[in-house]
C-alpha cells in the first residue's frame, strides 16, 4: 500500500516538476533525464533479475507496447510545454477512467 501511495506522489509532482524544469532544458532532455535516473535506480535494486527476466522474453512480445508508451510520454511531455500541468495530468489519467467501461 506504502508503494502505491509513494508511486502516486512521484506521479503527481512529475507534471509540475517538469513544467518547472522546462525553464532551463527541452522536454526531450528532461525525458532522457527523468527515465535515465529511473533505469539507474531499478537497475541497482533489480539488475541482475531484470537482465535475466528480459532475456526469456521475445523482442515481439514487449517492444510495440514500450513503442506506444514512448510516444505517449513523449505527447505529454511535449503538451506540458504548451499548457498546464493540471490539464496534461487530467488528460493523462483518463485511459485509466474509461479502461475499465471498455473492457
Amino acid at each position: 500500500m506504502i508503494c502505491v501511495v509513494v508511486q502516486t506522489v512521484i506521479f503527481g509532482f512529475g507534471n509540475v516538476i517538469t513544467k518547472f524544469a522546462y525553464e532551463s532544458v527541452t522536454p526531450l532532455w528532461y525525458m532522457i533525464l527523468r527515465f535515465g535516473l529511473a533505469l539507474a535506480v531499478f537497475a541497482l535494486i533489480f539488475g541482475l533479475s531484470m537482465v535475466r527476466e528480459l532475456r526469456g522474453v521475445k523482442l515481439d512480445d514487449w517492444a510495440p507496447t514500450a513503442a506506444c508508451l514512448a510516444v505517449g510520454y513523449i505527447a505529454c511531455n511535449l503538451a506540458l510545454d504548451v499548457t498546464t500541468a493540471t490539464n496534461v495530468g487530467f488528460l493523462a489519467v483518463l485511459p485509466v477512467v474509461f479502461a475499465p467501461f471498455i473492457a
